[in-house]
């Protein structure tokens, strides 16, 4: 699936970032929240840190930078 780019993705639920991960990862937080992709009020985690889903290349930057820190 392919992102829209001019949408900024902050958090996503945990269906929508499982179906669009990048990253691995096994533990992550989660709160209650409302989806940016779907819309939806549900458990989300952040999209750039948690499932590696980056709305742009600032974003994605940003948390490469601080996974190696």
């Amino acid at each position: 699936m392919k992102l829209k780019k001019n949408k900024l993705i902050n958090q996503v639920c945990l269906t929508c970032g499982n179906k669009n991960r990048t990253k691995d990862k096994r533990v992550f937080g989660v709160w209650i929240g409302i989806c940016d992709m779907c819309g939806k009020e549900a458990s989300v985690a952040d999209a750039a840190h948690d499932f590696g889903i980056y709305s742009n290349k600032q974003i994605e930057s940003w948390d490469k930078y601080q996974d190696k820190l």
